[in-house]
């Protein structure tokens, strides 16, 4: 297979003999078809990568050994043209068994939608998850521009970057949130007489559910209750229930 170096090759081995020999044989026929004269060496070349992180996707994929010529050279360099990182690349190999007019429609989709960083698995998940995951992708636009989501918050809560900094440090999770759905529950607090002083102070409130954050701040306002802090919208919920027995308790003497 004009594979020299025996170290990067050795996840090959999983392979039976005779699956080798027919790899091998492949290799062969192709040689002088494919560019760097076989398409293991070809991948390591265009992803910039190791030849033994090649072989071990070969190894895991054995498709990958029997994708026509022109299908496999034809995605890998729709792939990187599209600026998606060859490492997300290596590590997803699936797209390549898919149709090229297929993959060039989502391409070309997600191009006009201005999506910044493409992933191999929306060029070949359903075309639900692929359309829901563009109108997440340009309400995330439309809200942050060039933004980030970091700016964005430091933005809406109107502290400065450090202060973002040290919320994400507590809170991985709210550097995560879709920046769709911090819009809403950013809005509802505000609109409920929260500040961003509130927020600041308990963080965690933007990862939790929005429903669940309603239906508790509705509840204890029925009862007369208005909650002054927000750690008591996010408790977990035998610590809520407890909690609401209280204000029952104080309520009904």
């Amino acid at each position: 297979m004009n594979l020299d170096d025996v170290a990067a090759v050795l996840p090959l081995l999983q392979f039976s003999i005779t699956k080798l020999r027919d790899f091998a044989a492949l290799a062969e026929k192709e040689s002088h078809e494919f560019p760097y004269g076989n398409r293991i060496k070809y991948t390591s070349e265009k992803l910039q990568c190791t030849l033994e992180d090649v072989c071990k996707e070969f190894e895991k994929h054995k498709f990958l050994f029997y994708i026509p010529l022109d299908r496999f050279t034809t995605i890998l360099d729709m792939l990187l043209g599209a600026g998606i990182s060859p490492q997300y690349i290596l590590s997803d190999m699936w797209a390549l068994r898919y149709n090229v007019s297929n993959i060039k429609r989502r391409l070309d989709m997600a191009k006009e939608a201005q999506i910044r960083t493409l992933k191999p698995w929306m060029l070949r998940c359903s075309l639900k998850v692929f359309y829901n995951k563009l109108q997440k992708e340009v309400a995330r636009e439309k809200l942050l521009g060039e933004s980030s989501v970091s700016e964005y918050l430091a933005q809406q809560l109107q502290c400065d970057a450090e202060t973002i900094e040290y919320l994400g440090s507590k809170h991985p999770p709210i550097l995560r949130i879709h920046v769709s759905k911090l819009k809403e529950i950013l809005d509802f607090l505000y609109r409920e007489g929260y500040t961003s002083q509130h927020i600041c102070q308990v963080p965690r409130i933007l990862c939790h559910s929005l429903e669940t954050t309603k239906s508790r701040l509705a509840q204890l306002r029925e009862l007369g209750f208005n909650p002054t802090s927000l750690i008591v919208l996010c408790k977990s919920k035998r610590e809520y229930a407890q909690f609401l027995e209280q204000v029952i308790r104080k309520k009904n003497r």
